[in-house]
């Protein structure tokens, strides 16, 4: 049996361990939509279109908590 003051580091340990692939996701997406509006910048003059599509969050495996 693990003490009360042990299980909440284990407990931060797994909202840290999320919070950190939630953040992962984020930067890519970020990486993504900077490129995109970079490239758009650069193209505009040539008649060439970009478009980012960011769907919302959604509940997908990176949120499951029974992977952990």
């Amino acid at each position: 049996m693990f003490a009360p003051r042990e299980l909440g580091i284990l407990n931060e340990r797994e909202v840290r361990d999320t919070a950190l692939r939630l953040l992962e996701r984020v930067g890519t997406k970020f990486a993504v939509r900077a490129i995109s509006e970079g490239l758009h910048k650069e193209e505009y003059a040539n008649n060439i279109r970009t478009t980012i599509i960011s769907p919302g969050m959604f509940t997908t495996e990176i949120t499951d908590q029974s992977q952990m």
